[in-house]
């Protein structure tokens, strides 16, 4: 059976080294990474999502760390109409209990670039993952090469080192990037173990892409002396790969530290993750708890706020962090209260979560603001609105090529939202990165978005006179900075009134 599942894994990570173009990082002189395949990536209700087939038809495949098993639910084979074959003597446990095991053909299967025609994949599970994931892809494929996950822009990266002993493969930051040592992987039982400290304790922490926030054990919880009555603290169910539901509750930690990153005043999800996770060996009717069970699983949330290479070569995980709350954070968030007798209530929709997002980045809390608006596209993917806004709150962050390609989807999916045409031409005509701006892109955008609000907006007008003026048309710039200043509220604008003199003097906005 350890066979025929890493054979499938093998041939996948083959397949993206035969698709791949040429990419190589070398941190040092002697060390080469060569990037064999690059996943785009989209994050979608707490998953790691990459584009996928089988047999034909277009799926969501989750980028999942913390499965030992390339693996499909049951519901999704019965959906897809897979032959299946029950596996006798093999048995699979997970959040919720133990799953039973069946083996489903695939005539073809494709992740990213990389192709298998006619192989077998094991199914288990009693619930689908949602939002078009078909198939979970474990540790068992990424343990054979070293895995990047650069979440801040939607990709997934991964590498074959070579002469690299003793050198930091944290190549977008070799000298500032922290570093942890993690267990050594075995073929049977892959997983990515690294040490933690909870509130200056040590805690075994296994990295779980697949986990969209992370969760400390209940039985961990309470060696640590977590306490779970706590007031103010938040509860749910979850599910995982066993038929069984999960209760989880939120409570604050006093510290967490990971390598030489510590977190003080955070909060972390707390659940009973192996409960069910037992069996009866023969000969014994006692149940007895999975081997290697961790106390906790660093999920997708730790990802999302670092730029992490989990470095199998090395037995390493480098990070970087890149914003955002490591955990759910416990500090009092914005409301939709408005007005009297408005009630304060959690958002649901995209639109509250938009709200929301704006809320805070009046405040200046951009990352938070961010994390609304990523809310707002998980509960509506084709929020045109959501996507606006991010690309704002990423111009301020200076994050400008993801705030382009904010701008751009925004226009592909409302061809005729002006705002989406306006925040990308002020970010081609204004990036402060030169690599980035556009000036002729940056004309035709504004025009676009003048014209689609009738010349009514002074702000669009404002946009179109810095797209001239960084296409070099000073006379046109001039003008139109005259015509968007002949509104009062513009006119009292000093920075209108610097980039107009700036126009004026044939330079554009800002300076080089």
């Amino acid at each position: 059976m350890r066979i025929a599942r890493f054979a499938l894994s093998s041939l996948l990570v083959a397949g993206l080294t035969a698709a791949a173009g040429p990419g190589v990082a070398a941190p040092s002189s002697g060390c080469k990474m060569v990037q064999i395949a690059e996943l785009p990536v989209r994050f979608i209700h707490g998953k790691v999502i990459a584009d996928g087939a089988i047999n034909g038809r277009k799926v969501g495949v989750m980028l999942d760390s913390g499965a030992m098993n390339t693996v499909m639910p049951r519901p999704t084979a019965i959906r897809l109409e897979l032959s299946r074959q029950k596996v006798m003597g093999y048995r699979m446990f997970g959040v919720g209990g133990e799953a039973v095991v069946e083996l489903a053909v695939v005539d073809e299967l494709k992740i990213g670039e990389a192709k298998v025609t006619e192989h077998r994949i094991l199914v288990a599970g009693e619930h689908e993952f949602g939002d078009n994931v078909a198939v979970l892809l474990g540790e068992d494929f990424f343990h054979q090469v070293d895995v990047e996950f650069d979440l801040a822009h939607n990709a997934v990266r991964l590498f074959r080192p070579t002469d690299c002993d003793g050198v930091s493969l944290a190549y977008w930051a070799p000298k500032t990037a922290s570093e942890v040592a993690m267990e050594p992987i075995s073929d049977a039982r892959p997983q990515v173990v690294l040490p933690v400290l909870i509130n200056g304790k040590p805690v075994r922490a296994m990295l779980d892409s697949g986990a969209g926030a992370s969760v400390l054990d209940k039985p961990e919880a309470v060696r640590l002396g977590v306490a779970q009555d706590a007031t103010g603290t938040t509860s749910g169910t979850t599910t995982g790969m066993g038929p069984k539901s999960v209760n989880w509750q939120r409570v604050p930690l006093q510290s967490f530290a990971i390598g030489d990153e510590l977190i003080k005043d955070t909060a972390i999800e707390v659940a009973e993750v192996f409960r069910d996770a037992t069996y009866t060996p023969i000969g014994s009717n006692l149940p007895r708890q999975i081997e290697g069970t961790t106390g906790m699983l660093l999920g997708a949330d730790f990802l999302r706020a670092h730029r992490v290479l989990i470095a199998h070569s090395q037995e390493k995980v480098y990070f970087s962090y890149v914003g955002g709350p490591v955990f759910l954070p416990t500090a009092p968030e914005p409301t939709l209260a408005q007005g009297p007798g408005a009630t304060n209530t959690e958002p649901k929709s995209a639109t509250d979560f938009i709200k929301r997002g704006n809320s805070w980045r009046a405040k200046g809390d951009l990352d938070r603001a961010i994390a609304d608006f990523d809310a707002a596209l998980s509960v509506d993917p084709r929020s045109a609105a959501a996507l606006v806004n991010r690309a704002s709150a990423r111009v301020a962050k200076a994050d400008f090529e993801q705030a382009i390609a904010d701008a751009n989807r925004a226009i592909e999916i409302d061809p005729k939202l002006p705002l989406a045409y306006n925040q990308l031409a002020w970010t081609l005509a204004t990036a402060e990165q030169p690599a980035v701006r556009d000036g002729r892109r940056a004309v035709e955008s504004a025009l676009k978005a003048c014209e689609l609000s009738e010349w009514k907006i002074s702000a669009f007008i404002d946009t179109l006179a810095a797209a001239n003026a960084r296409a070099g048309d000073f006379a046109n710039a001039v003008k139109w900075q005259k015509k968007a200043m002949e509104d009062p509220k513009r006119a009292s604008d000093d920075k209108a009134s610097q980039r107009l003199h700036l126009y004026e003097e044939g330079k554009a906005w800002p300076p080089d």
